[in-house]
């Protein structure tokens, strides 16, 4: 269970967490959001200007809002960005529409199977289907 303690780290926690100690997809969508700041902005801590104390309840009266990069990003990687990082958790995409919008973006290499699960699922498929040679 989520601590209430004010010290606690919470840069990369959704509202509905620190409110009410929620974790859901919704939530790692949040915290997605974050990352994709982190990454085009050099590493960077995000809300690098407060301390914890201070960001909390910016985030819970929902009024931090990482703004622009430190660094480029490409303008349709940081509309996804701000999507994600909606207070609203219903209007933020949910793990299946953030795998088809990246897969669209220009550039984003589209992962592959490792080949042990090519070689696995091919087991599987021919011991299913009755092709299991000895």
């Amino acid at each position: 269970m989520f601590s209430q303690h004010p010290t606690n780290d919470c840069r990369w926690l959704s509202p509905e967490t620190l409110k009410m100690g929620v974790y859901t997809t919704k939530t790692d969508v949040y915290s997605f959001s974050v990352m994709i700041w982190e990454i085009f902005s050099f590493g960077q801590l995000p809300f690098y200007k407060f301390e914890n104390h201070e960001i909390r309840p910016l985030i819970l009266q929902k009024k931090a809002k990482l703004t622009k990069c430190l660094g480029e990003i490409p303008p349709e990687m940081d509309e996804l960005r701000l999507r994600c990082a909606d207070f609203d958790p219903t209007k933020r995409p949910d793990f299946i529409e953030l795998e088809a919008i990246l897969e669209q973006m220009p550039g984003v290499i589209k992962p592959k199977p490792p080949s042990i699960w090519s070689r696995m699922s091919t087991a599987i498929s021919d011991y299913i289907y009755g092709r299991v040679y000895t």
